[in-house]
C-alpha cells in the first residue's frame, strides 16, 4: 500500500499530465476530421470528373453502393435530426452528442483518481481535487480561444468554416465555466483556504477573472445576444480580456500561465491576418477610377437596404462565402464588423470563360450588358448598425456613399456543379447566399454556341483551375425557391436574373426552374396561401419589365405563387424525381424553421440509397443567433 508521500506524488503527476491527455485526445479527433475532409474533397473530386453513370435500379440492392448508404445515413442522423429544447433552442444530434462527450471526458478526467482510497491518508487530498478541476479547465482556454477565432488553424485542416465552429467555442467555454466555479466551490470553505489568501493578488485575480467570466456567460445566453448584440460584441471583448490577464496572474504561480498566453498568441494571430485583409482591400481599392474604400448604399424597401462596393484589383471571392464589413462613420466603434454574404458573383471568375467562348465560337466574347464588377449585399435594417446605416439613406432617392472597409471572404465556396440535381432554397435576405450559387451554376453550364455554317455545337465551359481537357460532369437540374413577403422584394434580384436569362436560355442539357413565392399581400397584415388568387398572376415580366422588355428575353422558367411554399415537400419531390444513382445538393438559406423544414425533406432512407436512389447532401446557412 502506498505511503502518504506516494499518493500526493501520484496526484500531483495527474494534475500536470491529464491537461495534456485532453489536447492528445482533442488533436486525434481533429485528426480524424481531417482525414474526413481529404477523403471527402477527394471522393467530390473524382465523382465530378467521373464519367455519366448508369442510371441504377431502384428496387435492387447494390452493395457496391453502402458506402455512399453509409454516409447518407450518417448525414441524416448526425445533421438533419434535431433535439429541440424549447424557447428556440435545438441541437441536432452531433451536437448534442459533443456536447454530452466534451463535458463527460473533462469531468472524468477532472475526478479520476479522487476515491477515498486514493486520497484518504492525504491531509490535503480536498487541494488536489480543488487544483485538478482549476488546471484541467485552465487547459481549455487556448482550444475555447481557437474556436473562436475566424482565422484558425481547425478551420484549415478540417474544412469547417469559423461559423461552424462557434457552437462549439460557446460550448466549451461554459464547460469550462461549470468546471472553473467547481474549482472555485472547492475553495470556498474557511477550512480549505487560510484567511490570508484571500488578500493575495494572485487570489484576487482568480476571483475577478471569474466574476468576468461569470457575467460573459450569461451575457452570452441568446436571449441576452438577440437583445443587444451589438453590446455583447463590445463587452465579449472587455470580459475576455478581464477574465484572461486575471487568469494568468493566478495561475502564474502554479507554472500554468503558458495556457493562458497561448490564448493572447491565437488571438493576436487572428487580428494580424484580419488587419492584413482589410489594409490589402483598402490599398487595392486605391485606383484612379474607384474612390478609395466607398460603397453605395441604397434603400430597397423601408426595411431592406442594397450596399454596394466596387471590387478591387486583387480581391476575390467565390460564391456561398460571406465577408465582414466596418463602416467607421456608421459603427459605435471603428473596430465593430458585420458579417453580411455576398449577393453576387466575381465576375473576374469568368474572364476565362469569356475568352474560351470567343476561341470556339469566332464570335466576340459573351457580353453581359454594363455589368458592374462589385460586390452586392442585402442588409435587413434591425437595431444598432443595419438602424444607423438605414438613417444615412433617408431622404435620398439615390442612395449615398459611406466609407466602409471589407475583412474577408470567409466561408465555406460552394461548387455544385458536379451534382446531378441542385435545390435551393431562401427566405428573404437569405437569398443573398443562393442567388450567387444559382448564378455560377449556370454560367458554368454546357452551352450551345453557333458555329460556321450554322450548326450549334455543345461547349462544355470549365472553371478557372479545372483541368484542360477534363470532361466535367455537369448539373442537369437546378431548382431554385425564394419565399418572400412582398412581391416588391422581387427588385432586389432583378438585375441579376435579368443578365441570367440569356445564359438560361442558350444551356444545352440543364433544367433551371425559378419558383418565387410571395407569403404577404402588400395590402394585407397576414400571410395566406389564397391572398393572391383573386389578383392578375404575376409573370416573369413583371419581374423587371423594363430589363426583360429591352433585352427580349422569354423566361418560362420562372414561376411566381402565392402563400408559403411547403419546403419539406418540395424537398422530398425533387429527391423522388432524380434518377437512380444520382447526387443531389440541397442548399438553404433563412430562418431557423425554414432550415428545420428543409432538414425534415432532406431525411433519405438509407436502404433506398442502397437499392440505387440518389444521395443527398444538404447544406443549411442559418439566420439568428445558435
Amino acid at each position: 500500500m502506498k505511503d502518504a508521500s506516494q499518493l500526493s506524488d501520484d496526484q500531483l503527476s495527474y494534475n500536470l499530465n491529464y491537461p495534456y491527455q485532453t489536447w492528445y485526445t482533442w488533436a486525434a479527433i481533429i485528426g480524424l476530421a481531417t482525414l474526413a475532409n481529404a477523403v471527402s474533397r477527394l471522393t467530390a473530386f473524382l465523382s465530378r470528373y467521373s464519367p455519366k453513370h448508369l442510371q441504377s435500379n431502384k428496387n435492387i440492392l447494390c452493395m457496391w453502393r453502402l458506402p455512399t448508404a453509409l454516409a447518407n445515413a450518417w448525414r441524416v442522423v448526425a445533421y438533419r435530426s434535431t433535439v429541440h429544447f424549447g424557447w428556440g433552442y435545438s441541437m441536432n444530434v452531433l451536437e448534442l452528442f459533443l456536447t454530452a462527450a466534451y463535458f463527460g471526458a473533462l469531468f472524468a478526467w477532472s475526478w479520476a483518481h479522487t476515491s477515498h482510497a486514493e486520497l484518504g491518508a492525504l491531509p490535503y487530498g480536498a487541494d488536489f481535487i480543488a487544483n485538478r478541476l482549476g488546471t484541467i479547465a485552465t487547459s481549455q482556454f487556448p482550444l475555447v480561444t481557437v474556436l473562436g477565432t475566424k482565422n484558425n488553424v481547425i478551420s484549415f485542416l478540417t474544412g469547417i468554416s469559423h461559423d461552424k465552429l462557434n457552437y462549439l467555442h460557446r460550448m466549451t467555454a461554459r464547460v469550462a465555466f461549470v468546471i472553473l466555479w467547481m474549482h472555485a466551490g472547492r475553495w470556498m470553505p474557511r477550512a480549505m483556504l487560510p484567511e490570508t489568501y484571500y488578500h493575495q493578488a494572485w487570489m484576487q485575480c482568480g476571483v475577478l477573472g471569474l466574476v468576468a467570466f461569470t457575467i460573459l456567460c450569461f451575457a452570452s445566453i441568446r436571449p441576452a445576444r438577440e437583445k443587444a448584440y451589438e453590446w455583447f460584441l463590445w463587452g465579449h471583448f472587455a470580459l475576455v480580456f478581464i477574465f484572461l490577464v486575471g487568469a494568468y496572474f493566478h495561475v502564474k504561480r502554479c507554472l500554468y500561465e503558458p495556457w493562458v498566453i497561448a490564448c493572447f498568441a491565437v488571438w493576436a494571430f487572428d487580428r494580424l491576418v484580419r488587419v492584413l485583409r482589410v489594409l490589402y482591400f483598402f490599398a487595392s481599392s486605391r485606383r484612379p477610377h474607384l474612390h478609395p474604400s466607398k460603397a453605395r448604399v441604397e434603400r430597397l424597401t423601408p426595411h431592406h437596404l442594397s450596399v454596394r462596393v466596387r471590387r478591387p484589383r486583387g480581391v476575390h471571392w467565390a460564391p456561398g462565402q460571406m465577408v465582414y464589413l466596418m463602416a467607421p462613420g456608421v459603427s459605435a466603434l471603428p473596430w465593430e464588423a458585420h458579417p453580411f454574404s455576398v449577393a453576387s458573383v466575381d465576375e473576374s471568375r469568368y474572364d476565362m470563360l469569356r475568352e474560351t467562348g470567343e476561341r470556339e465560337s469566332g464570335e466576340s466574347g459573351e457580353k453581359d450588358g454594363e455589368v458592374e464588377d462589385e460586390m452586392v449585399f442585402i442588409v435587413g435594417v434591425m437595431r444598432g448598425f443595419t438602424a444607423r446605416l438605414g438613417r444615412r439613406v433617408e431622404g435620398s432617392e439615390r442612395g449615398r456613399d459611406v466609407t466602409v472597409l471589407v475583412d474577408g471572404p470567409y466561408g465555406d465556396a460552394e461548387d455544385v456543379t458536379g451534382y446531378d440535381t441542385v435545390v435551393l432554397i431562401a427566405g428573404g435576405t437569405g437569398v443573398a447566399w443562393t442567388l450567387p450559387i444559382l448564378v455560377d451554376t449556370v454560367r458554368y453550364a454546357p452551352r450551345l454556341t453557333r458555329v460556321c455554317g450554322g450548326r450549334s455545337t455543345l461547349t462544355s465551359h470549365r472553371a478557372p483551375g479545372r483541368r484542360a481537357g477534363a470532361r466535367y460532369r455537369k448539373c442537369r437540374k437546378v431548382v431554385f425557391i425564394w419565399a418572400i413577403r412582398d412581391r416588391d422584394h422581387v427588385s432586389w434580384i432583378a438585375s441579376a436574373l435579368g443578365r441570367l436569362f440569356p445564359h438560361i436560355s442558350a444551356l444545352a442539357d440543364m433544367e433551371v426552374s425559378i419558383r418565387i413565392f410571395v407569403t404577404r399581400d402588400r395590402n394585407k397584415n397576414f400571410s395566406t396561401p389564397n391572398v393572391l388568387d383573386d389578383q392578375p398572376p404575376l409573370t416573369p415580366d413583371s419581374i423587371d419589365s423594363k430589363s426583360l422588355e429591352d433585352g427580349g428575353v422569354d423566361a418560362p422558367c420562372v414561376e411566381v405563387r402565392s402563400g408559403r411554399p411547403d419546403v419539406a415537400e418540395c424537398v422530398r419531390a425533387e429527391i423522388a424525381m432524380a434518377s437512380g444513382g444520382e447526387s443531389v445538393f440541397v442548399g438553404v438559406c433563412g430562418s431557423a424553421s425554414l432550415a428545420e423544414a428543409v432538414r425534415v425533406g432532406a431525411r433519405v432512407d438509407p436502404l433506398c440509397v442502397l437499392r440505387g436512389g440518389p444521395s443527398v447532401v444538404l447544406k443549411v446557412e442559418s439566420f439568428g443567433y445558435a
